[in-house]
């Protein structure tokens, strides 16, 4: 029997530089191979307000397997994937 991996991450995030408000987007990642968060819950509750993404990436490893890692105030989301479903505005 085969069991679906699938993994969300929901974030309001400004779509661009000049955005005057942060749009909703969902990502739904399929085929999770791994997950790695450290974070440190005080200070993305501190920084809630100004947000608490700092940056992020998606590369692809030398087996071949995507990474998407999301950097955070405090920490990092690391999800490595076969393929990704992204939604906006949902």
């Amino acid at each position: 029997m085969s069991v679906e991996k699938d993994f969300v991450i929901s974030v309001l995030i400004y779509s661009t530089e000049d955005a005057k408000s942060r749009s909703f987007l969902k990502l739904q990642f399929k085929g999770v191979k791994s997950i790695l968060f450290t974070c440190d819950k005080s200070e993305l509750e501190i920084n809630l307000n100004a947000g608490n993404i700092s940056n992020g990436y998606v590369k692809k490893n030398n087996s071949g397997a995507m990474i998407f890692r999301l950097y955070l105030v405090d920490g990092y989301i690391e999800v490595t994937y076969e393929t990704v479903i992204i939604t906006e505005n949902e």
